[in-house]
C-alpha cells in the first residue's frame, strides 16, 4: 500500500482500532508494506499496521511500514504497529518527519509474541515529542527483541508519567538495544528509557550520544534484567545533568549474572542533584560504574552505588578536573554479608576549593564611620584651628584683640580642607594683616577680624 498526500493524510477513530490502513496477509504469504508520503500524517486515534499471521506455525513476515513527511501527529491513542501475534518476524517501522510528536497514549509499536525476531524500530526527525504517555516500543516474547534507533537533529524530549521508550524482553530471546542521537535530550515529569528483560534472555543496551541530557522530576534510565545479565548502559555528552532522577542497571538473577556497565563519558559537567546512579546485582556481580568528565563532577545530596547483595560488588572509577560533594552525598561500592565489597577510585586534580576560593571578610564596615559628620558635632569636640592672613608689611595678631568687620567671602582656592597645626600666611586683598577662624565645615564663610 502506497499513499502520496501532499496536502496531508488525517486518520480520526479515538480511543479505537478499527478504523486505519491496515496490510495483513495469511499463514504462508508475505504482507505487503505500508509506504506513506506527503506534507503531514494526523493520527486522532486509529491504527497503522501490518499484523502477520495469528497461528503459530506461521513464516510469513510482518510487512514494513515507512512514513516520510513534513510533520507527524499522533494523539488519543493512535498507533504505527508491526507486532507479530504467531512465529512470523515482525517488520520495520521507519519514520522520517521534520516534526514527530506522539501525545495521549500515542504508540509506535514493533515486536513479536511468539517464535519470531521483532522488527526495529528507526526514527529520523529534527525534533521528537513524547508526552502524557505516549510510547516508542520493541517487544519480544521468544525470538530477539528489535533496535530502537531514534536521531533527532535538535532534540528528543519526553515528558510525564508513562511516557517511554523502551525495550523489552519476557522470552528466551534478547531484548532490542535502544539508541538515542541528538543534540539535547531530555526527560520530565516521571518519563522511563528502558532496557529489561523478564525472562532468560539477555537485556538490551540504552546508549544515548547528546550535546546536553537532563533528568528531572523523577525521570530514569535504566536496564534491568529479572533472569538474565543486564545490559550496558552508555552515555556521551558535553553536559549531563540530574535533578530527581535515576539512572540505574539492575539484575536479580541467580549466580553467573552480571549487571550492566555504566559508563558516562562527559567533556564538560555532570551535576547530580538529589539523585541515584546505581549498578546493582543480587546474587551475581554488580556492575561497574566508570564516570569521566573533562571540567568537573558536582554531587548535592545525591549517590553513586556499586553493590551486590550476596555477590561481588562493581567497581567505581571517576576521573575529572574537580571533583566536589557535600555531606548528605555518598559513593559506595559495597556488597552483604555473604559478598565481596568493589572499589572506589576517584582521580581529579581538585577535589577541595577552600584554598583556592578567598573568604569574605570577618570584619564589618561601620556605617556612621563612612558617613560625613556634621560641623556641629565637630565643634562640640573642640575641633577648632586658626590661621593668620596677613598684608605685605603686617605681622600676625591676636584674633581675639582685632575689631570684628565683615564678612568676606574668601576664593575657593585659599579655603581649607582640614586642620591646620601650623599658621598660614598669604596675601589679604586689603594688604591689611587680617585674621579668621577656622573650622571644617567650608561651606560656611570665615569670621574675619581686621585691625
Amino acid at each position: 500500500i502506497r499513499i502520496t498526500a501532499k496536502a496531508g493524510l488525517r486518520i480520526t477513530d479515538r480511543g479505537g482500532d478499527q478504523t486505519g490502513i491496515f496490510a495483513q496477509g495469511g499463514a504462508a504469504s508475505e504482507i505487503g508494506e505500508i509506504r506513506i508520503d506527503g506534507g503531514a500524517l494526523i493520527m486522532d486515534g486509529g491504527v497503522i499496521g501490518t499484523p502477520a499471521s495469528e497461528q503459530t506455525d506461521s513464516r510469513a513476515r510482518a510487512g514494513n511500514i515507512s512514513v516520510a513527511v513534513d510533520v507527524l501527529r499522533l494523539a488519543g491513542g493512535a498507533s504505527i504497529d508491526s507486532r507479530t501475534l504467531g512465529g512470523a518476524a515482525g517488520g520495520d517501522i521507519i519514520i522520517r518527519a521534520a516534526e514527530a510528536d506522539l501525545s495521549e497514549g500515542a504508540t509506535i509499536a514493533a515486536g513479536t509474541r511468539g517464535g519470531g525476531e521483532a522488527g526495529m524500530i528507526r526514527i529520523e526527525a529534527l525534533r521528537l515529542t513524547l508526552a502524557d504517555g505516549a510510547q516508542i516500543t520493541s517487544s519480544t516474547e521468544g525470538g530477539s527483541g528489535g533496535d530502537v534507533v531514534i536521531e533527532a537533529r535538535e532534540a528528543i524530549v519526553i515528558t510525564g508519567e508513562n511516557s517511554s521508550i523502551r525495550s523489552s524482553a519476557s522470552g528466551v530471546g534478547e531484548g532490542g538495544n535502544i539508541v538515542l542521537q541528538a543534540e539535547a535530550v531530555t526527560l520530565a515529569e516521571g518519563a522511563v528509557i528502558a532496557a529489561d528483560s523478564s525472562g532468560s534472555g539477555r537485556a538490551g543496551t540504552v546508549t544515548i550520544e547528546a550535546h546536553d541530557l537532563s533528568l528531572q522530576q523523577q525521570s530514569l534510565i535504566t536496564t534491568e534484567a529479572a533472569q538474565a545479565s543486564g545490559g550496558a548502559m552508555t552515555i556521551a555528552v558535553h553536559r549531563l545533568e540530574l535533578q530527581d532522577s535515576q539512572v540505574t542497571a539492575a539484575v536479580q538473577g541467580e549466580a553467573g549474572t552480571l549487571g550492566g556497565d555504566i559508563d558516562i563519558d562527559v567533556t564538560g559537567s555532570a551535576i547530580l542533584r538529589n539523585s541515584l546512579v546505581s549498578a546493582s546485582a543480587n546474587v551475581g556481580q554488580g556492575g561497574n560504574i566508570g564516570i569521566t568528565a573533562t571540567d568537573a563532577v558536582i554531587l548535592k545530596r545525591s549517590t553513586i552505588s556499586a553493590s551486590a547483595n550476596v555477590g561481588q560488588g562493581g567497581n567505581i572509577d571517576i576521573e575529572t578536573g574537580v571533583f566536589l560533594t557535600d555531606g548528605l552525598s555518598h559513593i559506595t561500592a559495597t556488597a552483604g554479608p555473604a559478598g565481596i565489597d568493589g572499589r572506589v577510585d576517584i582521580r581529579a586534580v581538585t577535589t577541595d576549593v577552600k584554598d583556592t576560593v578567598t573568604p569574605l571578610p570577618q570584619r564589618f564596615a561601620v556605617a556612621s564611620s563612612l558617613s560625613d559628620v556634621h560641623c556641629a558635632q565637630r565643634l562640640r569636640g573642640g575641633q577648632i584651628s586658626s590661621f593668620v592672613v596677613a598684608g605685605r608689611a603686617g605681622l600676625p595678631i591676636d584674633p581675639s584683640g582685632g575689631l570684628p568687620s565683615f564678612l568676606v567671602e574668601l576664593p575657593p582656592e585659599k579655603h581649607l580642607r582640614g586642620p591646620s597645626p601650623e599658621p598660614l600666611s598669604f596675601e589679604a586683598h586689603t594688604g591689611t594683616p587680617t585674621t579668621a577662624d577656622w573650622h571644617p565645615c567650608p561651606k560656611e564663610r570665615p569670621r574675619v577680624a581686621q585691625r
